[in-house]
Protein backbone atom coordinates (compact mmCIF):
# COMPACT_ATOMS: atom_id res chain seq x y z
CA UNK A 1 0.00 0.00 0.00
CA UNK A 2 1.04 3.59 -0.96
CA UNK A 3 1.58 6.52 1.05
CA UNK A 4 0.32 9.82 0.99
CA UNK A 5 3.44 11.38 -0.27
CA UNK A 6 3.94 8.83 -2.54
CA UNK A 7 0.79 9.39 -4.63
CA UNK A 8 1.19 13.62 -4.11
CA UNK A 9 4.39 12.64 -6.36
CA UNK A 10 2.41 10.27 -8.72
CA UNK A 11 -0.30 13.29 -9.11
CA UNK A 12 2.78 15.95 -9.36
CA UNK A 13 4.09 13.52 -12.47
CA UNK A 14 0.91 12.86 -14.08
CA UNK A 15 -0.21 16.34 -14.04
CA UNK A 16 3.09 17.81 -15.45
CA UNK A 17 3.08 15.58 -18.29
CA UNK A 18 0.09 15.26 -18.95
CA UNK A 19 -0.34 18.79 -19.03
CA UNK A 20 0.74 19.50 -22.99
CA UNK A 21 -1.91 17.30 -24.23
CA UNK A 22 -4.37 18.36 -22.10
CA UNK A 23 -3.95 21.84 -23.00
CA UNK A 24 -4.00 20.82 -26.41
CA UNK A 25 -7.60 18.98 -26.21
CA UNK A 26 -9.30 22.24 -24.46
CA UNK A 27 -7.89 24.29 -27.15
CA UNK A 28 -9.84 22.02 -29.49
CA UNK A 29 -12.74 21.95 -27.65
CA UNK A 30 -12.79 25.75 -27.79
CA UNK A 31 -12.48 25.81 -31.70
CA UNK A 32 -14.95 22.89 -31.63
CA UNK A 33 -17.58 25.00 -29.89
CA UNK A 34 -16.64 27.94 -32.71
CA UNK A 35 -14.60 29.95 -30.62
CA UNK A 36 -11.81 30.17 -33.23
CA UNK A 37 -10.75 33.62 -33.01
CA UNK A 38 -8.12 34.81 -29.88
CA UNK A 39 -9.59 37.63 -27.55
CA UNK A 40 -7.33 40.77 -30.05
CA UNK A 41 -8.88 40.01 -32.91
CA UNK A 42 -12.55 40.04 -31.19
CA UNK A 43 -11.79 43.17 -29.86
CA UNK A 44 -10.33 44.87 -33.50
CA UNK A 45 -13.53 43.93 -35.28
CA UNK A 46 -15.94 45.19 -32.34
CA UNK A 47 -13.93 48.64 -33.04
CA UNK A 48 -14.49 48.20 -36.02
CA UNK A 49 -18.26 47.64 -35.94
CA UNK A 50 -17.69 44.19 -37.54
CA UNK A 51 -18.84 40.87 -36.96
CA UNK A 52 -16.37 38.03 -36.35
CA UNK A 53 -16.34 35.45 -38.81
CA UNK A 54 -14.88 31.40 -38.50
CA UNK A 55 -15.12 28.68 -40.71
CA UNK A 56 -15.85 25.86 -37.98
CA UNK A 57 -14.45 22.88 -40.54
CA UNK A 58 -13.53 20.89 -37.16
CA UNK A 59 -17.30 20.48 -36.21
CA UNK A 60 -18.21 19.26 -39.68
CA UNK A 61 -15.54 16.77 -40.08
CA UNK A 62 -16.20 15.23 -36.70
CA UNK A 63 -20.02 15.46 -37.00
CA UNK A 64 -19.68 13.63 -40.40
CA UNK A 65 -17.85 10.49 -38.94
CA UNK A 66 -20.28 10.56 -36.47
CA UNK A 67 -22.83 10.66 -39.03
CA UNK A 68 -20.97 7.79 -40.81
CA UNK A 69 -20.57 5.59 -37.63
CA UNK A 70 -23.97 5.95 -37.08
CA UNK A 71 -25.11 4.44 -40.33
CA UNK A 72 -22.71 1.44 -40.05
CA UNK A 73 -23.67 0.15 -36.73
CA UNK A 74 -21.86 -3.08 -35.77
CA UNK A 75 -23.35 -5.67 -33.41
CA UNK A 76 -20.88 -7.16 -30.93
CA UNK A 77 -20.70 -11.14 -31.01
CA UNK A 78 -19.35 -13.57 -28.18
CA UNK A 79 -17.98 -16.97 -29.52
CA UNK A 80 -16.98 -19.66 -27.27
CA UNK A 81 -13.74 -21.23 -29.11
CA UNK A 82 -14.21 -23.96 -26.83
CA UNK A 83 -17.31 -26.38 -26.35
CA UNK A 84 -17.29 -25.47 -22.48
CA UNK A 85 -17.55 -22.12 -23.39
CA UNK A 86 -20.24 -21.56 -25.64
CA UNK A 87 -22.67 -21.49 -22.67
CA UNK A 88 -20.72 -18.43 -20.94
CA UNK A 89 -20.06 -16.52 -24.51
CA UNK A 90 -24.24 -16.62 -25.09
CA UNK A 91 -24.26 -15.34 -21.11
CA UNK A 92 -21.97 -12.69 -22.00
CA UNK A 93 -23.63 -11.75 -25.72
CA UNK A 94 -26.90 -11.01 -24.17
CA UNK A 95 -25.38 -9.00 -21.13
CA UNK A 96 -23.50 -6.47 -24.12
CA UNK A 97 -26.63 -6.81 -25.91
CA UNK A 98 -28.34 -5.49 -22.85
CA UNK A 99 -26.05 -2.62 -22.37
CA UNK A 100 -25.24 -1.26 -25.59
CA UNK A 101 -28.93 -1.08 -26.91
CA UNK A 102 -29.76 1.33 -24.33
CA UNK A 103 -30.74 5.15 -24.66
CA UNK A 104 -28.18 6.27 -22.39
CA UNK A 105 -25.58 3.56 -23.74
CA UNK A 106 -25.67 5.57 -27.12
CA UNK A 107 -25.36 9.13 -25.19
CA UNK A 108 -22.07 8.16 -23.75
CA UNK A 109 -20.60 6.40 -26.98
CA UNK A 110 -21.40 9.67 -28.64
CA UNK A 111 -19.26 11.31 -26.32
CA UNK A 112 -17.04 9.11 -26.19
CA UNK A 113 -16.29 8.75 -30.21
CA UNK A 114 -16.55 12.70 -30.07
CA UNK A 115 -13.77 12.96 -27.41
CA UNK A 116 -11.39 10.28 -29.56
CA UNK A 117 -11.83 12.38 -32.61
CA UNK A 118 -10.36 15.07 -30.18
CA UNK A 119 -7.07 13.10 -28.97
CA UNK A 120 -8.39 10.51 -26.20
CA UNK A 121 -11.22 8.81 -25.44
CA UNK A 122 -11.99 6.99 -22.10
CA UNK A 123 -14.85 5.20 -21.24
CA UNK A 124 -15.52 3.73 -17.62
CA UNK A 125 -17.12 0.45 -16.69
CA UNK A 126 -18.98 0.15 -13.68
CA UNK A 127 -20.82 -2.81 -11.55
CA UNK A 128 -23.71 -1.19 -8.75
CA UNK A 129 -25.53 -3.63 -6.52
CA UNK A 130 -29.30 -2.91 -6.66
CA UNK A 131 -31.64 -3.48 -3.82
CA UNK A 132 -33.66 -6.48 -6.04
CA UNK A 133 -32.57 -10.10 -6.22
CA UNK A 134 -32.93 -12.65 -8.59
CA UNK A 135 -35.24 -15.97 -8.16
CA UNK A 136 -31.80 -17.57 -6.13
CA UNK A 137 -31.96 -14.80 -3.16
CA UNK A 138 -28.29 -13.30 -5.47
CA UNK A 139 -28.47 -9.32 -5.73
CA UNK A 140 -29.21 -7.98 -9.22
CA UNK A 141 -26.67 -5.85 -10.51
CA UNK A 142 -26.63 -3.07 -13.13
CA UNK A 143 -23.58 -2.52 -15.56
CA UNK A 144 -22.86 1.23 -16.83
CA UNK A 145 -20.73 2.66 -19.17
CA UNK A 146 -19.91 5.94 -18.67
CA UNK A 147 -17.53 8.42 -20.70
CA UNK A 148 -15.06 10.66 -18.21
CA UNK A 149 -13.77 14.13 -19.67
CA UNK A 150 -10.17 13.74 -21.45
CA UNK A 151 -9.05 16.30 -19.39
CA UNK A 152 -10.22 14.73 -16.30
CA UNK A 153 -8.14 12.22 -16.66
CA UNK A 154 -4.56 11.47 -16.04
CA UNK A 155 -2.75 8.51 -18.04
CA UNK A 156 0.66 7.00 -17.03
CA UNK A 157 3.05 9.58 -18.98
CA UNK A 158 5.19 6.30 -19.66
CA UNK A 159 2.69 4.61 -21.28
CA UNK A 160 3.03 4.43 -25.36
CA UNK A 161 0.36 2.00 -26.77
CA UNK A 162 -2.96 3.34 -27.79
CA UNK A 163 -4.70 1.73 -25.53
CA UNK A 164 -2.66 2.42 -22.39
CA UNK A 165 -2.35 -1.57 -21.59
CA UNK A 166 1.12 -0.67 -20.60
CA UNK A 167 0.15 2.39 -18.06
CA UNK A 168 1.15 1.86 -14.40
CA UNK A 169 -1.32 3.99 -12.95
CA UNK A 170 -4.36 5.87 -14.16
CA UNK A 171 -6.15 9.49 -12.08
CA UNK A 172 -9.78 10.46 -13.11
CA UNK A 173 -10.54 14.25 -11.22
CA UNK A 174 -13.56 14.90 -9.93
CA UNK A 175 -15.67 17.32 -8.29
CA UNK A 176 -18.54 16.96 -6.29
CA UNK A 177 -20.54 18.56 -3.62
CA UNK A 178 -19.11 18.55 -0.38
CA UNK A 179 -22.46 17.23 1.23
CA UNK A 180 -22.43 14.29 -1.30
CA UNK A 181 -18.56 13.91 0.20
CA UNK A 182 -19.87 13.06 3.31
CA UNK A 183 -21.97 10.62 2.62
CA UNK A 184 -18.99 8.87 0.70
CA UNK A 185 -16.49 9.57 3.10
CA UNK A 186 -17.83 10.52 6.53
CA UNK A 187 -16.09 12.57 9.23
CA UNK A 188 -12.63 12.38 6.29
CA UNK A 189 -14.68 14.73 4.21
CA UNK A 190 -14.38 17.54 6.85
CA UNK A 191 -10.64 17.21 6.26
CA UNK A 192 -11.33 18.64 2.40
CA UNK A 193 -10.64 22.20 0.81
CA UNK A 194 -13.96 23.86 0.45
CA UNK A 195 -14.88 25.82 -2.69
CA UNK A 196 -17.11 27.86 -2.36
CA UNK A 197 -19.67 28.01 -4.71
CA UNK A 198 -22.84 30.44 -3.28
CA UNK A 199 -23.45 30.68 0.41
CA UNK A 200 -25.67 27.10 0.20
CA UNK A 201 -23.47 25.11 -1.74
CA UNK A 202 -19.46 24.26 -1.69
CA UNK A 203 -17.99 21.66 -3.90
CA UNK A 204 -14.72 19.87 -3.34
CA UNK A 205 -12.29 17.64 -5.52
CA UNK A 206 -11.01 14.64 -6.03
CA UNK A 207 -8.37 12.29 -6.79
CA UNK A 208 -9.16 8.11 -7.59
CA UNK A 209 -5.88 6.88 -8.69
CA UNK A 210 -6.12 3.13 -10.01
CA UNK A 211 -2.35 2.13 -9.20
CA UNK A 212 -1.25 -1.43 -10.26
CA UNK A 213 0.79 -2.75 -8.15
CA UNK A 214 2.55 -6.13 -6.98
CA UNK A 215 0.19 -9.04 -5.78
CA UNK A 216 1.83 -12.44 -4.91
CA UNK A 217 -1.72 -13.89 -5.02
CA UNK A 218 -2.86 -12.88 -8.32
CA UNK A 219 -2.32 -15.48 -11.11
CA UNK A 220 -0.23 -12.46 -13.50
CA UNK A 221 1.79 -11.22 -9.69
CA UNK A 222 0.07 -8.13 -9.99
CA UNK A 223 -3.38 -6.15 -9.28
CA UNK A 224 -5.01 -2.62 -10.03
CA UNK A 225 -5.59 -1.25 -6.58
CA UNK A 226 -8.01 2.05 -5.87
CA UNK A 227 -6.73 5.01 -3.52
CA UNK A 228 -9.25 8.03 -3.41
CA UNK A 229 -7.36 10.95 -1.86
CA UNK A 230 -8.51 14.84 -1.39
CA UNK A 231 -6.76 18.00 -2.86
CA UNK A 232 -5.75 18.75 0.96
CA UNK A 233 -3.60 15.19 0.83
CA UNK A 234 -5.74 13.04 2.94
CA UNK A 235 -6.36 9.54 1.89
CA UNK A 236 -10.29 9.09 1.82
CA UNK A 237 -10.54 5.73 1.06
CA UNK A 238 -8.19 2.45 0.20
CA UNK A 239 -9.48 -0.68 -1.83
CA UNK A 240 -7.47 -3.15 -2.60
CA UNK A 241 -8.28 -4.84 -5.99
CA UNK A 242 -11.89 -4.02 -5.99
CA UNK A 243 -12.74 -6.17 -9.12
CA UNK A 244 -12.73 -9.84 -8.64
CA UNK A 245 -10.41 -10.14 -11.83
CA UNK A 246 -7.93 -7.78 -10.46
CA UNK A 247 -8.64 -4.95 -13.24
CA UNK A 248 -9.19 -1.22 -13.54
CA UNK A 249 -12.72 -0.40 -14.98
CA UNK A 250 -11.23 2.20 -17.90
CA UNK A 251 -11.66 1.37 -21.18
CA UNK A 252 -8.83 3.76 -23.23
CA UNK A 253 -8.32 4.73 -26.28
CA UNK A 254 -5.13 7.17 -27.95
CA UNK A 255 -6.27 8.77 -31.73
CA UNK A 256 -2.64 9.63 -32.43
CA UNK A 257 0.67 9.87 -30.05
CA UNK A 258 3.97 12.19 -31.48
CA UNK A 259 7.17 11.49 -30.45
CA UNK A 260 6.98 13.03 -27.49
CA UNK A 261 4.86 10.38 -26.30
CA UNK A 262 1.82 13.09 -26.39
CA UNK A 263 -1.61 12.15 -27.27
CA UNK A 264 -3.73 14.27 -29.71
CA UNK A 265 -6.85 14.63 -32.58
CA UNK A 266 -6.65 15.55 -35.73
CA UNK A 267 -7.55 18.91 -34.94
CA UNK A 268 -3.23 19.21 -34.91
CA UNK A 269 -2.99 19.10 -38.38
CA UNK A 270 -6.19 21.34 -39.23
CA UNK A 271 -5.32 24.28 -37.05
CA UNK A 272 -2.81 25.56 -39.64
CA UNK A 273 -5.64 25.77 -42.18
CA UNK A 274 -8.62 26.78 -39.62
CA UNK A 275 -6.82 29.51 -38.77
CA UNK A 276 -5.35 30.67 -42.16
CA UNK A 277 -8.83 30.52 -43.53
CA UNK A 278 -10.25 32.40 -40.61
CA UNK A 279 -7.31 34.96 -40.84
CA UNK A 280 -8.11 35.84 -44.61
CA UNK A 281 -12.00 35.75 -44.46
CA UNK A 282 -11.92 38.70 -41.81
CA UNK A 283 -9.67 40.81 -43.39
CA UNK A 284 -11.54 39.97 -46.54
CA UNK A 285 -14.87 41.05 -45.06
CA UNK A 286 -12.79 44.32 -44.27
CA UNK A 287 -11.84 45.46 -46.97
CA UNK A 288 -14.74 45.11 -48.59
CA UNK A 289 -16.59 46.72 -45.83
CA UNK A 290 -14.48 49.95 -45.52
CA UNK A 291 -13.04 52.48 -47.65
CA UNK A 292 -10.65 55.19 -47.78
CA UNK A 293 -11.17 59.02 -48.06
CA UNK A 294 -8.62 61.21 -49.32
CA UNK A 295 -9.84 65.22 -49.42
CA UNK A 296 -7.58 68.38 -49.78
CA UNK A 297 -7.32 70.59 -46.33
CA UNK A 298 -9.01 73.67 -47.99
CA UNK A 299 -12.01 71.26 -49.09
CA UNK A 300 -14.33 71.31 -46.26
CA UNK A 301 -14.46 73.59 -43.26
CA UNK A 302 -14.47 70.96 -40.43
CA UNK A 303 -11.87 68.42 -40.46
CA UNK A 304 -13.11 66.37 -37.40
CA UNK A 305 -16.49 66.51 -38.28
CA UNK A 306 -16.28 65.95 -41.69
CA UNK A 307 -14.66 62.64 -40.59
CA UNK A 308 -17.30 61.41 -38.23
CA UNK A 309 -20.28 62.20 -40.57
CA UNK A 310 -18.95 60.68 -43.73
CA UNK A 311 -18.87 57.05 -42.25
CA UNK A 312 -22.52 57.40 -40.81
CA UNK A 313 -24.84 55.35 -43.47
CA UNK A 314 -26.96 57.86 -45.77
CA UNK A 315 -25.34 60.82 -44.01
CA UNK A 316 -25.31 63.49 -45.94
CA UNK A 317 -22.34 65.99 -45.45
CA UNK A 318 -21.69 69.51 -46.72
CA UNK A 319 -18.38 70.88 -48.32
CA UNK A 320 -17.36 73.50 -49.84
CA UNK A 321 -18.14 75.05 -53.05
CA UNK A 322 -16.10 73.51 -56.03
CA UNK A 323 -14.52 70.33 -53.83
CA UNK A 324 -16.69 68.17 -55.81
CA UNK A 325 -16.44 70.12 -59.14
CA UNK A 326 -12.00 70.25 -58.93
CA UNK A 327 -11.91 66.91 -57.60
CA UNK A 328 -10.51 67.62 -53.94
CA UNK A 329 -12.22 64.79 -52.62
CA UNK A 330 -11.83 61.19 -53.50
CA UNK A 331 -12.98 57.74 -52.21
Amino acid sequence: MLNIDQLKDILEEATQKNAASIAEYRLAKRYYGGKQLPSDVITILEERGQPPIHENILAMLIEKIQGYKDMSRQDTEVIGRQKADRDMALVLGDIIKAISDTLEFSRQKKRNDENLLLGLGVAEVWIKELDASDEWGKKEKAITVSTIPSDMFYIDPYSCEEDASDAKYFIKLMSMDFEDAKVYFGQKANALKLNIISRYRKRVNIYEFWIKEPDSQSQNGYTWNRYIMGDTLVLLRYEKSPFANGMHPFAVCKLKIDDENRWYGFFRNLKPQIDFINFAENRMANMIGSSKILYESDAVDDADTFAKEINIDNAVVRVKNGALADKKIEI
